[in-house]
C-alpha cells in the first residue's frame, strides 16, 4: 500500500512539473509571484465509522478539528490575466478524543490522539483584478502519514502502555478562494473540500497495554474501523510575496 501511494504521487508530482516547465520557457516570471503562506483551517471529519466505535466504548466523537499548514510556491506562470502557480504543502492535521469516565469515585481518562501529517500539491489558477484575486485549486493530490512523523495512540489511564496505531494514504483537495494583496502580504480566505481516509490501520500494542482492565495484552493487527478524515475546510492564509 505504502509502495503504490508513493508511486501515484510520484507519477502526478512529475506531471504537474513537466507541465509548468514546458509552459514556463515561453512565459518570463514576474515579482511578486513567488510566495511564502501560512494557514490555519477548520475541518469536519466524516469519522462515522470511528465515532460508532467510540460512542459504543462511551467515548467522545471526534468531528470539527483544526488544521495547519504551509506552502511554497514552486512555479509561477501569467498570461493574459490568469496566473497558474504550483505551490507545494505540508499541512498537520489535528484529531483528538479525550474522555474521563468516573467509576466508584474514581476518574479513568480515555485519550485518543490520532493527528495526520501530509504533503501535498494543488495547482492553483487564478484569476488577478488588481488587488483581489480569485483563485480555484480544482484538484490536489497529498500524501499523508499517520502514526510514524507524529505518534498516533492510545491511552488508558488505568492501565499500562499504550495503543499506537500507524497507516499512510493518498489524499485529494478540491478548493477555491480569494485573495486580498497589498505591497509584499496577502491575507487569503478559501474553502472546499479534502477526500482522505485510511483504510488499513495497524494498531499495535506497547508496554502491555491490555484492551480492559487486568485482562491479557492486546494483540497487533489491524483496526476494524476505518479512520475518515474526508469533510470540508475552511483556511485563513496570512501570505509573504516576493
Amino acid at each position: 500500500m505504502l509502495r503504490k501511494n508513493f508511486l501515484f504521487l510520484t507519477i502526478y508530482l512529475l506531471s504537474i512539473l513537466s507541465i509548468s516547465a514546458f509552459a514556463e520557457q515561453s512565459q518570463e516570471k514576474k515579482d511578486g509571484e513567488e510566495h511564502f503562506r501560512i494557514w490555519i483551517g477548520f475541518c469536519r471529519y466524516d469519522m462515522e465509522e470511528f465515532n460508532e466505535k467510540l460512542s459504543f466504548e462511551k467515548n467522545k466523537p471526534i468531528k470539527s478539528e483544526i488544521n495547519l499548514g504551509i506552502e511554497f510556491n514552486l512555479v509561477s506562470i501569467q498570461k493574459f490575466g490568469i496566473l497558474l502557480k504550483t505551490p507545494l504543502g505540508i499541512e498537520y492535521l489535528d484529531a483528538n478524543s479525550v474522555t474521563t469516565h468516573t467509576y466508584n469515585g474514581s476518574s479513568v481518562i480515555v485519550d485518543w490522539k490520532i493527528p495526520v501529517i501530509g504533503v501535498y500539491v494543488a495547482p492553483t489558477i487564478s484569476l488577478v483584478k488588481k488587488a483581489k484575486i480569485f483563485y480555484l485549486r480544482p484538484i490536489g493530490i497529498g500524501y499523508y502519514n499517520l502514526g510514524k512523523v507524529i505518534k498516533a495512540r492510545l491511552i488508558v489511564t488505568n492501565r499500562s502502555g499504550r495503543l499506537e496505531v500507524s497507516g499512510d494514504s493518498i489524499g485529494i483537495l478540491c478548493l477555491g478562494g480569494v485573495k486580498y494583496s497589498r505591497n509584499e502580504f496577502a491575507i487569503s480566505i478559501e474553502g472546499g473540500y479534502r477526500w482522505l481516509k485510511f483504510n488499513d490501520v495497524f494498531q499495535e500494542p506497547k508496554g502491555g497495554f491490555s484492551e480492559t482492565p487486568g485482562g491479557p495484552p492486546a494483540q497487533p493487527g489491524y483496526l476494524k474501523e476505518k479512520l475518515d478524515y474526508s469533510g470540508f475546510i475552511v483556511k485563513l492564509g496570512i501570505e509573504i510575496q516576493f
